[in-house]
């Protein structure tokens, strides 16, 4: 489905009834990504309705002709929801950069979000100043990997702390076929100039609502320090730390994942 909001065209997907989750990708992912990782799972979904929406430049939703910053993606998002839930409550749930506008979306709609779940959340902008973790225990299928290509075997390596066969197709799947839909001048511009968030890092609210975090031990994009070095911000925080994920937390351990997510889930039932 598609929707204009200040004259920008944002598509969404929307599923079920009941209280709204607003569920954001990473950068350069789509809604599919999201889609995959909460919907075809074992997590109880009844009594919500879930809103996938893909971001500017990213999925089927064009490129913004607006300033290109972060800021202007959570303002732009922030009223997508205004006008997709009116002034309902929801829930926002956010993976990598969603993550990051999601805490962004939070400050700014303080008063409808009653609950917020960070999957390995974007929290230092400059990718140079973020802790990041190092891949350095891998559960490999040597069997599987053997069939692959070299350079897979080496993209792979490089990314992924479980490799089998079924997170590499889930991987070709979901990531590198949304990537390869992105518009990526526009993506590499935003990243480039204006990534970090005034709204979030001028902020000094707390996040009294119940909050989820997800974070993988072996993440090299993000990493796990940052986030839980802002707990103090997060005094209802539940936080799931795995040793053996990187930041493609959901795809490989997608069992602790949907396990968690349903059973904090199941608090707003």
């Amino acid at each position: 489905m598609l929707i204009e909001v200040q004259g920008q065209t944002i598509h969404y997907t929307s599923v079920g009834k009941g209280l709204p989750l607003i569920i954001l990708h990473g950068l350069y992912l789509d809604t599919i990504t999201m889609e995959h990782a909460i919907e075809d799972t074992t997590i109880k979904l009844d009594g919500f309705k879930r809103i996938y929406i893909d971001l500017p430049g990213m999925g089927q939703s064009p490129a913004h002709n607006l300033k290109n910053t972060t800021d202007t993606m959570i303002r732009l998002l922030s009223e997508v929801i205004e006008v997709l839930i009116g002034e309902l409550p929801f829930i926002i749930i956010g993976y990598s950069y969603g993550g990051y506008l999601a805490q962004g979306i939070a400050k700014l709609l303080n008063e409808q979000v009653i609950g917020e779940v960070l999957i390995c959340p974007v929290v230092i902008p400059e990718s140079n100043l973020r802790k990041k973790a190092q891949i350095i225990n891998q559960e490999i299928d040597h069997s599987y990997f053997v069939t692959l290509s070299e350079e897979k075997q080496k993209s792979y390596l490089s990314e992924m702390v479980v490799i089998n066969k079924r997170t590499c197709q889930r991987t070709e799947a979901d990531f590198s076929r949304a990537i390869a839909l992105a518009d990526r001048s526009f993506l590499k511009a935003l990243y480039d100039n204006e990534y970090l968030s005034t709204i979030i890092e001028n902020s000094h609210m707390i996040h009294r609502h119940k909050t989820l975090i997800f974070l993988g031990y072996q993440d090299n994009v993000v990493g796990y320090r940052d986030m839980l070095n802002r707990l103090n911000k997060y005094p209802k925080a539940t936080v799931s730390l795995l040793t053996n994920a990187s930041h493609s937390f959901f795809l490989e351990q997608p069992d602790q994942f949907e396990n968690l997510l349903d059973a904090w889930l199941r608090k707003y039932k």
